[in-house]
């Protein structure tokens, strides 16, 4: 299928089915990996529909950074504009009075857009708990998406996260998408 040939409705419906799809997929592994959790970070948090979710599956604090955000806070849920590679500059200042490491930091659809990477790997090291998890689910590299976007394939994230010191410890493709699972300590 050529891109330019897609009507602007087919990138829509395309964009929308691969969100639920990717959001999905995320869910699932979270519940696969957390019966309890008690902190959670989004890094790409868009509108923050699936933070939102998250949080009141969980009764989680819950903290969404995305440079287009506003900076807003609705009860256990804080959300700041801050870029992914800007995780050192999140502090308890900004989201109450806490310890700022979390049990879970996801992002979902957000990897291909962030400026560097690397860098935000090495953020997620020093703001995971003991143990705690990143889950990463994005477009998979030659993904047909409606969007002129270049994504990342995952044998070369995976390796951006082990040089980062973090311990991969699931990863595959699912459709369109690949997702990854890694720990701050093995497990």
């Amino acid at each position: 299928m050529v891109l330019e040939s897609l009507q602007p409705d087919h990138y829509l419906s395309n964009i929308m089915f691969g969100k639920n799809e990717a959001h999905q997929l995320c869910i699932d592994l979270i519940r696969k990996y957390f019966d309890t959790c008690q902190s959670i970070l989004e890094v790409g948090s868009g509108n923050g529909e699936l933070l939102r979710k998250l949080s009141a599956i969980y009764h989680a604090f819950s903290c969404g950074i995305d440079p287009k955000l506003g900076e807003s806070d609705e009860g256990l849920i804080h959300f700041r504009p801050l870029s992914a590679e800007e995780l050192d500059k999140l502090s308890g200042k900004l989201c109450g009075e806490i310890n700022l490491s979390f049990d879970l930091i996801y992002s979902v659809h957000s990897l291909h857009h962030f400026g560097n990477p690397k860098a935000f790997f090495r953020g997620v090291k020093h703001r995971l708990k003991k143990n705690g998890k990143l889950i990463l689910v994005d477009w998979r590299k030659g993904a047909i998406t409606g969007i002129p976007e270049e994504y990342y394939g995952l044998d070369e994230v995976a390796e951006w996260v082990e040089r980062s010191r973090l311990h991969v410890i699931e990863k595959g493709i699912k459709e369109r998408h690949f997702y990854l699972i890694a720990t701050s300590g093995r497990e």
